[in-house]
């Protein structure tokens, strides 16, 4: 009696653990299996949340200055010697290797060879003095332009202004000065140049060349 009592006793214990095991282990398997749907759930949210969310528009004053703003001259304005808005001619070399001058005595002819407007360089600018039935030309007054004044440059549809830093009479045979006036700067600049001095009869033109130079404003973004 006493041997089938604990028989029945240890099936029932073996049976209680049987149950016990099977419950802890779908609880743990449950668990499991929660614990990595959520993982997999908070993975998804985040990375839809990285892809989905939307990217800022940033506007700036500071990104519109940081683009170049080169370009073709168009016209040009120097308003303490009365010359406003002035058409500008392309020019470039003749046979004899020198520059060109414009078409109309009105115009300015800018060296195409050279520098755009606001890049870093030398952009020339050349003007008549007079015409040949004594017309005043574009650069008649050039010699009155004071050292602090400006000079604007506009083209497709921006502008850009110069100031005067230096003006000077060079005599018209003087290479070096003819070159100089000329020459590349590691600035952003531009040589005004127009016949000067005494009209030479004999070799039909002015003996000197006046020439101004300036340099480029770099405005000021407005905040």
């Amino acid at each position: 009696m006493f041997k089938k009592l604990l028989y029945w006793f240890a099936v029932g214990m073996l049976s209680v653990i049987i149950v016990v095991t099977i419950d802890t282990s779908g609880s743990l398997f449950t668990s499991n299996k929660v614990n990595k749907n959520t993982q997999s759930l908070f993975v998804k949210a985040s990375s839809e949340n990285i892809v989905t969310k939307p990217k800022a528009e940033i506007s700036s004053i500071f990104r519109s200055i940081s683009v170049k703003q080169y370009f073709i001259p168009e016209n040009l304005t120097i308003n303490s010697i009365g010359v406003h808005n002035s058409l500008i001619e392309k020019v470039g070399v003749n046979s004899e290797g020198s520059m060109t001058v414009p078409t109309d005595p009105n115009n300015v002819g800018w060296y195409k060879k050279g520098s755009l407007v606001g890049q870093t360089g030398n952009i020339v600018f050349a003007g008549h003095f007079d015409w040949f039935d004594g017309q005043k030309g574009v650069f008649y007054s050039l010699n009155k332009v004071q050292v602090g004044d400006k000079v604007e440059i506009s083209g497709n549809n921006k502008s850009l202004v110069y100031q005067v830093y230096e003006t000077k009479y060079v005599p018209i045979d003087d290479e070096g000065a003819v070159l100089d006036a000329f020459r590349d700067s590691t600035n952003s600049e531009l040589t005004l140049i127009t016949c000067g001095g005494v009209w030479d009869n004999v070799k039909q033109s002015y003996d000197k060349r006046f020439l101004v130079k300036a340099i480029l404003i770099v405005p000021v973004p407005k905040l």
